[in-house]
């Protein structure tokens, strides 16, 4: 009698064991699953707003730019160009560090009283600003840069015409250290950061501007993968960054240039979320148990 009871009393512990750990994996990866869909969503707010805020930045400068040049173009005199640059400096807003003119024949016109030719050794003509703007005959603007001084900066350009006719280039240089800081706030969350990119891996902005203007493997990696369309089961790029941690991205194209607003968050993300949840329902199944 006593070897049966003993019988029926393991099978029930041993079905009461099968079903608490059964309701605890159901559990524990339903709320890994909520936790991954929780965690998607407000990656995809972030890094829609981080397109929203760089997108109107954008905008809002090229229309300055725009304004700019069409002043520009009224101008003829060399002497009147030279003080038209040196005033559009003045009148500007304290983030934009940096006004200039370049004509055809190579004069460089600056907003800090600064004229050049090419007999000076400095022709603007050849220069990649430019360049683009010859190029792309519209108002666009550059990647960031770090100037001699350490400011980070966005370089806009724009052909200048007169009676249709080309006569050559408009800048303007935007500090933009106060969206880089925005950005990177908006991005920095408890398992992660934001940092916007180019698709071939060049580092536009990042938490630690040493990265700015460089490819590391881990984002030439990421726009590799982007490009392939390799992702995860939740449609994430997983890779390994320059600290050696394994990491998961998410990523959105922020305009037609080719930049990407990229969510890095930590691979264990997910599972130091829940695991607490696992281990406190292993607890009580063996406390209900005993």
């Amino acid at each position: 009698m006593k070897s049966i009871t003993s019988k029926i009393a393991t099978i029930i512990i041993s079905l009461l064991v099968i079903s608490f750990a059964a309701i605890s994996a159901v559990s524990y990866y339903t709320a890994e699953s909520k936790v991954v869909e929780l965690v998607g969503q407000t990656q995809d707010q972030i890094l829609d707003d981080v397109r929203i805020t760089t997108n109107s930045f954008f905008d809002e400068h090229i229309e300055i730019l725009n304004k700019v040049n069409s002043r520009m173009e009224k101008v003829r005199d060399e002497n009147d160009i030279m003080e038209q640059v040196v005033l559009e400096k003045e009148l500007a807003g304290s983030n934009i560090t940096y006004i200039y003119f370049a004509d055809e024949d190579g004069n460089f016109f600056q907003s800090d009283g600064k004229r050049t030719t090419v007999a000076d050794n400095y022709d603007p003509r050849t220069r990649g600003w430019y360049k683009t703007a010859v190029k792309e005959n519209k108002a666009v603007f550059l990647e960031p840069r770090i100037t001699s001084t350490n400011d980070l900066v966005i370089t806009f350009v724009a052909p200048t015409s007169r009676n249709g006719k080309f006569v050559g280039v408009t800048g303007i240089d935007v500090d933009v250290k106060g969206l880089s800081e925005k950005i990177i706030a908006m991005g920095k969350t408890d398992y992660g950061y934001v940092l916007l990119m180019k698709g071939d891996g060049t580092i536009l902005l990042h938490p630690d501007s040493a990265n700015i203007g460089k490819i590391n493997p881990a984002s030439k990696e990421v726009g590799e993968e982007y490009a392939a369309k390799k992702f995860d089961k939740n449609g994430l790029i997983n890779y390994v960054n320059p600290k050696g941690e394994n990491v998961t991205a998410k990523v959105l194209p922020i305009n037609d240039q080719g930049w990407l607003a990229v969510a890095a968050i930590g691979a264990d993300t997910f599972s130091s979320n829940t695991l607490p949840l696992l281990k406190a329902q292993i607890i009580l199944a063996v406390a209900f148990i005993v």
